[in-house]
């Protein structure tokens, strides 16, 4: 399924959509987003689920991986933070709006049969009652009405400032001193541990992109250039002071920035191999952090904007919020009782019940019909052959056909005896 037909399918279940590839929807009250990945022709169609729950999923993965069997196929991509976020795919060979209603219904029934519910606060103002849904710290989720719209507007007062006041010079100075703070960690574990770990490289980026930042740096295109260059010019820096630590560790004393450069060319095999680790660690670390360090004015324009375009008001007691996928039986509202007349103790079901108790009935007798005031019909019904006969046949011998082939058998038709 390609990506506009995969869009008029999530538009048929009453989902927002960012205009790109995120579509927001709720099934039963539970909110849930999905983030199509690709699709082609009569192949798999492949998506990402996330169901953002007030507990960990725990067991759910391998719940719905037994449920679903080879027609769906999931793999975990992240159970933390209380979400469910998994890769989906939907084999060609099975009509695909069915199956994901299926997937969606499963999920989230066996979720709640696993007392996993949503989110009961608000992720802004982490506080209760919520009165809306929408799209938060990338889930689907409720939230408080006047907070998403407190939250964009300040996020676009913000964005106004910077545009105005923001200063590149400022800013660079801020992912200069960013980037040392962010590589304090790794040099340390370094000259302790003799050890180099990309997790910590990532510090370095992200030092430099707050740094940047916090000092009122035009939060535009050029904010991630200035990040990626000051996170490769921490590489050497790091490394000198790393050696310079190693150096006064071993009694050897210090040296100068000036005197490491200049024994990069004098003896480049002892320095070389040493610094190319650094960058690639450092690249390394840039990958983990590259989402938060890219988000400029337009990023947090545009988030605000969906968080807005996704606002969906709660419905009081809300079951069901998609068009096309039912409630399961543990979840299904009490059927209303259908009215009867008041003649008997009846099933709750069609009225015609009543004629199907005869021996409630007296024996007939000779009682004219205007001596009855609650039904039956009037005596014209009992010249049709629509079964089973009311009992005022019995009161009207006169009108009484003989039986014929076409005549219902009542069940005391055989003891009448005309005069």
């Amino acid at each position: 399924m390609d990506s506009v037909a995969f869009a008029e399918a999530m538009a048929r279940r009453d989902c927002v959509s960012d205009g790109k590839n995120n579509y927001c929807g709720l099934y039963m009250g539970y909110p849930f987003l999905v983030t199509y990945a690709r699709g082609v022709g009569n192949g798999p169609t492949n998506f990402i689920l996330r169901i953002q729950f007030s507990s960990p999923p725990g067991k759910l993965f391998s719940e719905m991986r037994k449920r679903l069997g080879g027609a769906v196929k999931l793999r975990k991509v992240n159970m933390a933070n209380n979400m469910f976020l998994v890769n989906v795919s939907i084999d060609g060979t099975q009509p695909f709006e069915a199956t994901f209603d299926r997937l969606i219904a499963d999920t989230i029934n066996t979720a709640a049969t696993m007392g996993l519910s949503m989110p009961a606060s608000c992720p802004i103002c982490k506080k209760p009652e919520c009165d809306a849904y929408a799209f938060i710290g990338a889930a689907y989720q409720p939230v408080h009405l006047e907070c998403v719209r407190n939250k964009s507007d300040d996020v676009r007062s913000k964005v106004q400032e910077n545009e105005k006041s923001g200063s590149y010079v400022l800013g660079i100075i801020g992912a200069i001193i960013g980037g040392v703070i962010g590589a304090v960690p790794m040099i340390l574990v370094i000259v302790l541990v003799k050890i180099i770990s990309g997790w910590l490289c990532a510090l370095i980026p992200l030092g430099a992109y707050y740094g940047y930042k916090m000092l009122h740096g035009k939060l535009n295109k050029a904010a991630l250039p200035v990040v990626i260059v000051v996170s490769i010019l921490m590489a050497p820096v790091s490394q000198y002071f790393a050696e310079l630590l190693f150096s006064i560790k071993d009694g050897y004393g210090t040296f100068t920035f000036f005197d490491y450069v200049r024994y990069i060319f004098i003896a480049p095999g002892d320095i070389l191999p040493s610094l190319a680790q650094f960058f690639l660690f450092i690249f390394i670390g840039f990958i983990i952090v590259l989402g938060i360090t890219k988000t400029t004015n337009k990023a947090l324009l545009q988030q605000s904007e969906y968080s807005e375009a996704t606002l969906r008001l709660m419905r009081p007691q809300q079951n069901v919020a998609t068009a096309s996928v039912a409630p399961q039986a543990p979840v299904t509202p009490t059927v209303q009782p259908v009215p009867v007349a008041p003649v008997a103790p009846v099933a709750p079901v069609a009225p015609p019940v009543q004629y199907e108790q005869p021996a409630q009935y007296a024996p007939p007798a000779p009682v004219a019909s205007a001596e009855q005031p609650a039904p039956p019909a009037p005596p014209t019904q009992y010249e049709q052959p629509a079964p089973p006969a009311p009992p005022t046949q019995y009161e009207q011998p006169a009108q009484y056909a003989p039986p014929a082939p076409v005549a219902p058998p009542a069940p005391t038709t055989n003891e009448y005896q005309p005069d």
